[in-house]
């Protein structure tokens, strides 16, 4: 995977920037500091993904499966769905 590019980023921080405006939502940093911190996020997913790799294919490996029982895509979204849940609380 990839870091994305800088159109992509720019696309982020505006899709947020729309979604938050559409539901009323307050958001103190600027547009510039909402960038930094889509750069961030995206900088910090690059420099962790090996290991969040190595985390789950060794997840899989202990429940008697092969890395490739999951596809990239399986690992992402399961990935995903834990980061929602912690941030939800439920």
């Amino acid at each position: 995977m990839a870091l994305l590019s800088s159109a992509d980023r720019a696309a982020v921080s505006a899709d947020y920037q729309r979604d938050i405006s559409q539901v009323r939502e307050p958001c103190k940093p600027t547009k510039t500091a909402l960038r930094l911190v889509v750069n961030a996020i995206d900088d910090w997913v690059d420099a962790n993904q090996a290991s969040a790799v190595t985390a789950i294919n060794a997840a899989l490996v202990a429940g008697g499966f092969v890395a490739g029982d999951l596809t990239a895509q399986q690992k992402v979204d399961m990935f995903l769905r834990v980061v929602r849940r912690r941030v939800k609380g439920n």
